[in-house]
């Protein structure tokens, strides 16, 4: 199995995500998902205590949804990175 890390931004601000208002968020995550159909996702785990993370989170989960069933992961795994990962 091949395990590719990304992290993925969109340029969303802070404001408009605690809004909970994450149309585009969502859409540019389906796209993403629909172009590299990985098994496995990681993501922000649902009870992190940042709200954009949350929003992270909840916008990945309802991309997903929206995909057909064969399109879906085969796995999420919700989960604290910490910066290690990321520098």
């Amino acid at each position: 199995m091949l395990a590719i890390w990304c992290d993925v931004s969109v340029g969303l601000s802070q404001q408009r995500d605690q809004e909970r208002d994450r149309p585009v968020t969502k859409n540019d995550l389906k796209e993403i998902l629909t172009a590299t159909q990985p098994e496995v996702v990681y993501t922000h785990n649902l009870a992190d205590k940042h709200d954009t993370h949350i929003g992270v989170v909840i916008a990945a989960l309802q991309a997903m949804r929206e995909l057909p069933r064969e399109q879906r992961p085969k796995k999420v795994i919700g989960c604290e990175s910490g910066a290690t990962l990321t520098g």
